[in-house]
């Protein structure tokens, strides 16, 4: 019972626009997560800014994606919001508290800003994150979230692909889902998924996904896909053959273009988590995106 209200608190805390200033509050995706959501969201992202504890840190006016020149296109760290999280963590440290930072990101802020303030959260010492989203009875949930290391970006073009073979290599799987203009690339220790029809793709194409886009009016035609376009119940049957190869295998690493928005982000990692009841790939990580 307390942490339903507990939640329903943070929920509304969210909705509501801050008396001072108007400031824009974030509008959580939806999501299938029933994982409760323990405490407030000291980090806020939505349209006019990145706020800390209702303070704001970084406007992002001028933001732009990666792949458009702006203000934001040059270095992953975003540096006021770097000296705020560390001062934050600080004060944690000496209380004793190791809870994780609850971020509540607008359902519209691309993957290409995602990514900046996940990298700035690491640089600052956050090891566990949990994103905010509504569940379908409005109440606000945790969608947990393993730090990402953003070094360098996942590649689409590795050579080769026999995903399902447990024995080709010692190494982790490195399962990774990649969302690109035409669809959905998995690919892994060993290579990538070759498109699964001909429609999907021709073999051996680089640039072909593994699971295109749905045939639906307006989805190829799109600069950046949906999760209405996204075949996640495709996705789903593949991840699940990939699961029964791989039973121990929990993680996955999602990367995706610049401009995707947050909630279709998020319907792409509900599909890779799965149910409860039929757990897919549960730990999820994010890399920086491709261009």
């Amino acid at each position: 019972m307390f942490r339903a209200t507990l939640g329903l608190v943070c929920w509304l805390l969210l909705s509501w626009p801050a008396l001072a200033g108007q400031a824009s509050s974030p509008r959580l995706p939806a999501s299938g997560s029933a994982l409760p959501l323990e405490g407030t969201c000291e980090l806020a992202v939505a349209a006019d800014g990145i706020r800390l504890a209702g303070k704001p840190v970084v406007p992002l006016a001028d933001w732009k994606p990666a792949s458009e020149p702006g203000l934001w296109s040059g270095s992953m760290l975003l540096a006021p919001l770097h000296e705020a999280l560390s001062s934050l963590q600080t004060e944690r440290k000496k209380k004793g508290e190791q809870g994780a930072l609850c971020l509540a990101i607008d359902r519209d802020t691309p993957y290409g800003l995602l990514t900046r303030v996940l990298y700035t959260a690491g640089q600052a010492e956050w090891v566990r994150l949990v994103f905010a989203v509504r569940a379908a009875d409005g109440q606000a949930r945790a969608l947990p979230l393993e730090l990402p290391r953003l070094a360098a970006a996942a590649s689409s073009d590795d050579p080769g692909v026999r995903l399902g073979q447990p024995g080709d290599a010692p190494e982790p799987l490195n399962l990774t889902v990649a969302v690109m203009k035409r669809g959905l690339l998995v690919f892994g220790a060993g290579g990538r998924l070759e498109p699964e029809t001909e429609a999907d793709g021709k073999t051996g194409d680089p640039a072909a996904p593994t699971l295109g886009l749905l045939d639906q009016p307006g989805c190829k035609q799109a600069p950046t896909p949906t999760a209405a376009c996204l075949p996640l119940a495709r996705l789903g049957k593949k991840l699940a053959e990939i699961k029964r190869t791989f039973p121990e295998e929990r993680r996955v690493i999602v990367v995706a273009m610049p401009e995707l928005r947050f909630g279709d982000l998020v319907a792409l990692l509900d599909a890779l988590r799965g149910s409860p009841e039929k757990p897919l790939f549960p730990d999820l990580l994010l890399s920086a995106g491709i261009q």
